[in-house]
C-alpha cells in the first residue's frame, strides 16, 4: 500500500512537516483495526483492537479537543490540539534609503549659507570693527547649483542634506526628513526676527541722539559730583573729543 502522512494527529519530529507516515490505517492509533487492509509494519501496528505483535507499546493517542458546535452543543474530534503563539501587530517597515527632494534641499542649503553670512558679519564688526563685508549674493545657491539639484535627484547637494537629516536629525524616512527641515526653517523665521530686533536696538542704543544726550548729561553730573567732593570749583564744562569735561579751579 502507498505510504501516506497521517491526518489524525500522529506526530514525528523527524518527518517532513512533523506528520508521521503510515503504510496502512492499521498503523494509526486513532483508527480501528481493519482486517481488509495490510496489518502494517512490525512495531507500528497500533490501530485499536489490532491483533498484532504483543508487547508493542503504542504511543499516546492524540489529544481529544472539544470544539463548540453550532447551536451550543459540544462535539469531540481526534485532531491533536495545537497552540500558535500570537505575533501581535507587525512592526512598520523603516525606510532608510531615501533622498531629500529638490525643494527641501535648496531650502536647507540656503539656510546654512545665511547662517555662515551672519557669522561672517558678526566677526567682522565685533572682532575687527570692520564694516566692508563680502557681498551677500555670494552666500546663496547659484542658478547652476539649483539646476543641478532639480535635474539629478541624487546630486551632491541632496546627498549632503540627506546625510544631515539621517545622522543629525535622526530622520528614519523621507517624511520625517522633510518635517525636520521644515521645523528648522520655522524656527529660523521667528528666531531671525528676534535676532534682527536685538541687533537693531543695540545699534539704536549706541547711536541714538537722545540717548547720547542723556549719557553726556549723566557724565557731566558725575564729573561735577567728583569735583565737589574734592573741593574744586565748578565752571561750565566743555566737550572734548565727544566726551564732557568739567574745567575746575583749585580753592587753595
Amino acid at each position: 500500500m502507498t505510504p501516506y502522512q497521517c491526518t489524525k494527529g500522529c506526530r514525528d519530529p523527524k518527518a517532513k512537516d512533523g506528520l508521521m507516515w503510515h503504510n496502512t490505517p492499521n498503523e494509526c492509533p486513532a483508527e480501528t483495526y481493519n482486517p481488509k487492509v495490510g496489518p502494517g509494519r512490525p512495531g507500528k501496528m497500533r490501530a485499536k483492537g489490532h491483533p498484532g505483535v504483543a508487547g508493542v507499546e503504542s504511543p499516546t493517542p492524540p489529544a481529544r479537543v472539544t470544539v463548540p458546535a453550532p447551536g451550543g452543543g459540544i462535539t469531540f474530534t481526534d485532531t491533536k490540539a495545537s497552540v500558535t503563539k500570537g505575533t501581535g501587530k507587525p512592526p512598520e517597515p523603516v525606510v532608510v534609503d531615501y533622498i531629500v527632494d529638490a525643494q527641501h534641499t535648496k531650502a536647507l542649503c540656503n539656510f546654512g549659507m545665511r547662517g555662515v553670512y551672519f557669522l561672517h558679519v558678526q566677526v567682522d564688526e565685533i572682532v575687527f570693527d570692520w564694516h566692508k563685508h563680502l557681498p551677500k549674493v555670494q552666500f546663496q545657491l547659484t542658478p547652476n547649483a539649483e539646476m543641478s539639484i532639480e535635474l539629478d535627484p541624487r546630486n551632491m547637494y541632496s546627498r549632503g542634506v540627506t546625510w544631515f537629516t539621517k545622522n543629525i536629525c535622526q530622520a528614519k524616512n523621507l517624511q520625517a526628513a522633510h518635517a525636520a527641515i521644515d521645523s528648522i526653517l520655522f524656527f529660523e523665521a521667528f528666531g531671525g526676527i528676534a535676532v534682527a530686533l536685538l541687533f537693531h536696538y543695540r545699534e539704536v542704543y549706541a547711536n541714538s541722539p537722545k540717548l547720547k544726550k542723556r549719557r553726556e548729561e549723566k557724565a557731566r553730573l558725575k564729573a561735577a559730583a567728583v569735583a565737589r567732593k574734592a573741593g574744586a570749583i565748578d565752571v561750565p564744562y566743555q566737550v572734548v573729543g565727544g566726551q564732557p569735561v568739567t574745567v575746575t579751579a583749585s580753592t587753595a
